[in-house]
C-alpha cells in the first residue's frame, strides 16, 4: 500500500503489485489500489502506475469515479466480465487500457484502506478459485494491519508502564502501601484495556462482572449492555478452546480461576481468530485443489507466494518419513534456519524431539484427522543459541491417491502473549497476597489491641470492688505493664512508618559496642530472669561504631526478646561481638524453633509472621524483625537469618562499619527530652490544658495527690487567659486542641515576659521525631507522648 497514512507506510514493500503473463493471447494483471479518504481528499491510485495503462502514471482519481473506489466505499467485492457494459466503471478511462474483464475485493471489511484486483485483456468470468486467491490476499494484509496497530498499541503501554514505574515512590508505610494497592489496579486496569484480546470476568453464577474494551469490540456490545449479563459460553479451567460468536466469527478462548471481590471467579481471554481461521481455510482449500487437479506451475508459484506471505509460519512435508517439502519464510524466523531441503524432519528437526511439535506430523499421518496445541513451548537451537519460544499450532493432512500423502503444519509464535498472560497473573496474585497480608495485619492488630485493654478493664473490676490493697496494687501493676505493652506497641508502629516515610532521624555518634550491649541486655534482663533463661554475653573488645546508641540498643533487644519467645525455658541464648575486617559483627544465636527455609528470605518483611519450627507465630504484629533491618540499614549495616531447619535453632547477624578511627568514647550529655538535672523546690501550681477533660481531670487528681495545686483548661485560647492570671509554675500542654495549636500556644507564651521563663512540657499522642523537633522551635522544654510516665513528669517539675 503506497498511502501515506501511519497504519500502511510500514508495510508498503511487502505488497508490491503482481503481474503474471500467461502463454495465451490474454493479458492478465494483479494490481492493489490505495485510499486516500479525508476531510478534503477522496481519491484512489494504483501503487503499480503503468500495471494498466502509462496514461494513468501519476494520476489520482476520484473515489466515485472508479470501480475501486466503489469496493473500498462500498466494502464489498465486485467480478465484472465487461467492463463496457457496467454503469460503474468509467468507460472513456478505460478504452485507453487492454482491460475488458476484471475482480476485485476490499483490504478490510471495515473501513477498507485498499482493494485488490486482477484484470483480463479479453472477456473472463472470475472462477471461485480467483476470488478466492483475491480475498486471501487481501485478509493476509488485513492481517499485517491488525498486527501493526496492535504492536504500537502494546509499544504505547509499555511506555506507560516503563514512566509509572520511573516515578513510582520508594518503600512507603502502611498507609502508603495502601496508596500503591490503588495506584497497582489502576495500572493493572490501564495494561488490561490496551490488551487487544478481550477479558471478561464471570462470576460463579455466570455473570459478566467486567469486560475491557476488546470485549465490547468482540460481542459488538458495550460494557454497560454487558455487565450482568450471561455469559452463555462454557468456561474450562486450564484449557484453551474455540468457541463460534454471532455474525459467524471464532474466537480462542483461554479461563483460569481468580478471585472477585473475595468470591470464586473466571477470567476468560478470548482472540478474535476468525481471519486466521479463514486464511488457514483458503490454505488448505488450495492446496487441496492443486493436488486433486494437479495445476499448472504457475499456480503453484502462485501458492507459494501466497503462503509465503502469510503471518503464520508454514511447514509443509511429504510421506511417512516427513520429508520437509516448503517452509515460509514465518517458519524460518521461528525455527532459525532454512529445513526444506528434501531430509526427514527428524533429520533436520532433531533437537525437536520429544517435544510435541514432530510427534504431531506424525498422530496426524496415522489418524488422518487434524489436531491442534495452543501454548506449546519449544526449545530451538539456531546458530545464535538455544531459545525458548510458545507456539500455537495446527496439523492438518494432505489426502493423496491412496490416503494421507503429507500434513501441513501453520504455526504461530504467541511468546509475547503468554509472557503478557503470565505477567498479568502474577500481578493479580501480588494484588491477592497484599490483600492477604493486610487482612492478616489488621486481625493481629486488633487481637493485640485487645489483649491489654482486656487485662486493663478486668484491673478496673478489680479495683472497683475494693478487695484489698494487696488486690488493688496487683491490679495497679498489671495495667501498668499492659499499658506498656501498648505503648511499645503504638512506638515500633510509628518507627516502621516514619522509616518508610524518611522521616526517622539518627542521632549518631561513636559509641562502644560493649557499652550498647549492657544497655540492651540490661533492658530484657527480666524477661530472661522469669523464663529460667542463660543469655552469655562475649563482647571483650572495645569496638566502636557510629550510631544512635539508644536505636542500635533497640535493635538488640527486638533480637533478644525474639529469641527468648522461640526458645525453650530454661535454654540458653548466646550474644557475640567481634570485629571481621572493617566491620564490627554481632551474633545472637539461640537453640529454639529454628526457621523453615522457605521463610528465611521473607522473615524481615513487613507483617510476615510463618511458622518457626513446628509452632506458629507467638503474637506480635509481625513487624519487630522488619524494624530490625531498617534500623541497621539506617546505619550503614546488614543483618541477616540463618538455620539448618526446625528445631535448630537460628543465628541472627548484624554487620556494621567500624568508626573511622579510634576514640575513648565517653558517655553523650542527654538532649533535650533527657532527664534533667533536679531542682529544687517545692510543688506549687500547674497549667494543665487538654481538651480530653477524662484524662486531664485523671492526671490532674494524681499531681494533686503528689502536692500540686492544678488548674485545667479545655482550649488553646483558655489556657492562655488562665496563664496570664495564674502565671503557673510548669504548664502541661496537649497539642491538639480545638481551637489554637499547643505549638501556637506556646509561641505565644514565649512572648509575654511574665511568662517566657516559664517550664512547658508537651503532652501529645504525636510522639514521632518530626513532633518533637517541632515542640523544641516553639519553645516547649520537653516533650513526653501520651500515655504519661508519671515519674518522667515529676521529674520533670522538680
Amino acid at each position: 500500500c503506497s498511502t501515506n497514512c501511519t497504519r500502511c507506510s510500514a508495510l508498503s514493500s511487502d505488497f508490491l503489485p503482481i503481474s503474471v503473463r500467461p502463454p495465451s493471447t490474454r493479458e492478465v494483471s494483479l494490481t492493489l489500489v490505495s485510499g486516500e479518504i479525508g476531510a478534503i481528499h477522496d481519491r484512489c491510485h494504483y501503487i503499480d502506475e503503468d500495471a494498466i495503462s502509462p496514461l494513468w502514471k501519476g494520476q489520482r482519481f476520484p473515489m466515485s469515479d472508479c470501480i475501486s473506489g466503489w469496493v473500498m466505499g462500498n466494502a464489498e467485492a465486485v467480478a465484472i466480465a465487461d467492463v463496457f457494459a457496467d454503469p460503474r466503471i468509467p468507460h472513456d478511462v478505460y478504452r485507453r487500457t487492454f482491460v475488458r474483464s476484471l475482480a476485485m475485493v476490499p483490504v478490510r471489511r471495515e473501513e477498507p484502506v485498499a482493494a485488490i484486483g486482477a484484470y483480463w485483456a479479453t472477456r473472463h468470468e472470475a472462477t471461485e478459485e480467483e476470488l478466492a486467491v483475491l480475498e486471501a490476499l487481501a485478509n493476509a494484509s488485513s492481517l499485517a494491519l491488525a498486527n501493526v496497530e496492535l504492536y504500537q498499541d502494546l509499544q504505547r503501554a509499555v511506555a506507560r508502564e516503563r514512566e509509572a514505574r520511573q516515578t513510582a515512590d520508594a518503600a512507603t508505610g502502611l498507609e502508603e502501601r495502601s496508596r500503591r494497592l490503588v495506584e497497582a489496579e489502576a495500572w493493572q486496569r490501564r495494561l488490561i484495556d490496551s490488551i487487544a484480546d478481550a477479558i471478561v470476568v464471570v462470576d460463579a453464577d455466570g455473570s459478566v462482572k467486567f469486560t475491557n474494551p476488546a470485549a465490547e469490540r468482540l460481542f459488538g456490545r458495550t460494557q454497560r449492555e454487558l455487565l450482568g449479563e450471561h455469559f452463555g459460553l462454557p468456561l474450562v479451567t486450564g484449557k484453551t478452546t474455540e468457541v463460534d460468536l454471532q455474525g459467524g466469527r471464532v474466537a480462542e478462548m483461554r479461563v483460569v480461576d481468580l478471585k472477585w471481590n473475595g468470591e470464586p471467579a473466571w477470567l476468560a481471554s478470548l482472540r478474535d481468530i476468525t481471519d486466521r481461521r479463514h486464511a488457514e481455510q483458503t490454505a488448505r482449500q488450495l492446496w487441496q485443489e492443486r493436488t486433486a487437479r494437479d495445476v499448472a506451475e504457475r499456480e503453484r508459484e502462485r501458492l507459494q507466494d501466497l503462503l509465503a506471505r502469510a503471518p503464520a509460519a508454514i511447514l509443509t512435508t511429504r510421506s511417512r518419513e516427513h520429508r520437509c517439502v516448503f517452509a515460509n519464510p514465518g517458519m524460518e524466523r521461528l525455527i532459525g534456519f532454512a529445513c526444506h531441503d528434501g531430509r526427514p524432519l527428524r533429520q533436520s528437526l532433531a533437537h525437536l524431539v520429544g517435544q510435541g511439535f514432530l510427534e504431531g506430523f506424525e498422530r496426524t499421518f496415522l489418524e488422518g484427522r487434524g489436531s491442534s496445541q495452543s501454548g506449546l513451548p519449544l526449545r530451538f537451537h539456531t546458530p545464535q543459541g538455544e531459545t525458548e519460544r510458545f507456539v500455537d499450532i495446527t496439523w492438518e493432512p494432505l489426502p493423496g491417491n491412496d490416503g494421507v500423502d503429507g500434513v501441513m503444519c501453520f504455526a504461530y509464535d504467541v511468546t509475547e502473549q503468554i509472557s503478557m498472560h503470565r505477567d498479568l497473573e502474577k500481578a493479580m496474585e501480588r494484588l491477592r497476597e497484599e490483600d492477604r497480608r493486610k487482612d492478616q495485619f489488621l486481625a493481629v492488630l486488633g487481637h493485640e489491641l485487645r489483649n491489654p485493654l482486656a487485662g486493663i478493664a478486668s484491673g478496673l473490676s478489680l479495683i472497683e470492688q475494693d478487695l484489698g490493697r494487696e488486690r488493688r496494687d496487683w491490679a495497679v501493676g498489671m495495667m501498668r505493664r499492659q499499658i506498656s505493652l501498648l505503648t511499645a506497641l503504638l512506638d515500633d508502629l510509628l518507627d516502621v512508618s516514619a522509616i518508610a516515610r524518611g522521616k526517622l532521624q539518627l542521632e549518631r555518634r561513636t559509641v562502644l559496642l560493649p557499652e550498647v550491649v549492657d544497655t540492651a541486655v540490661a533492658a530484657v534482663a527480666a524477661r530472661f530472669e522469669k523464663r529460667n533463661q542463660v543469655l552469655s554475653v562475649s563482647a571483650k573488645d572495645r569496638l566502636a561504631v557510629d550510631a544512635d546508641p539508644s536505636r542500635l540498643g533497640q535493635v538488640l533487644a527486638n533480637l533478644l526478646v525474639n529469641a527468648s519467645k522461640y526458645s525453650d525455658p530454661g535454654s540458653r541464648v548466646m550474644l557475640r561481638v567481634r570485629r571481621e575486617g572493617g566491620e564490627a559483627v554481632i551474633e545472637v544465636e539461640d537453640h529454639g524453633q529454628g526457621i523453615e527455609a522457605e521463610m528465611l528470605d521473607r522473615i524481615f518483611d513487613p507483617f510476615v509472621q510463618g511458622r518457626r519450627g513446628s509452632s506458629p507465630a507467638t503474637g506480635g504484629l509481625g513487624i519487630g524483625l522488619t524494624l530490625v533491618r531498617q534500623l541497621v540499614e539506617l546505619h550503614g549495616g546488614s543483618v541477616s537469618a540463618t538455620s539448618d531447619g526446625p528445631g535448630a535453632g537460628s543465628t541472627f547477624a548484624i554487620r556494621l562499619p567500624l568508626a573511622a578511627v579510634d576514640v575513648t568514647v565517653q558517655p553523650a550529655a542527654a538532649a533535650g527530652d533527657s532527664e534533667p538535672a533536679p531542682s529544687a523546690g517545692d510543688p506549687g501550681t500547674l497549667l494543665l490544658v487538654d481538651d480530653n477533660q477524662d484524662a486531664a481531670h485523671a492526671l490532674a487528681a494524681t499531681l494533686e495527690l503528689r502536692g500540686w495545686r492544678v488548674a485545667i483548661a479545655a482550649s488553646g485560647g483558655e489556657g492562655l487567659a488562665q496563664a496570664r492570671l495564674l502565671r503557673p509554675d510548669a504548664i502541661l500542654l496537649d497539642l491538639d486542641l480545638p481551637d489554637l495549636s499547643g505549638y501556637e500556644v506556646a509561641t505565644r507564651l514565649r512572648r509575654e515576659p511574665v511568662l517566657a521563663d516559664k517550664l512547658i512540657v508537651a503532652i501529645s499522642g504525636f510522639g514521632d521525631e518530626q513532633a518533637r523537633n517541632r515542640s523544641r522551635r516553639s519553645g516547649i522544654d520537653h516533650h513526653l507522648a501520651k500515655p504519661v510516665d508519671l515519674d518522667r513528669l515529676l521529674a520533670l517539675l522538680k
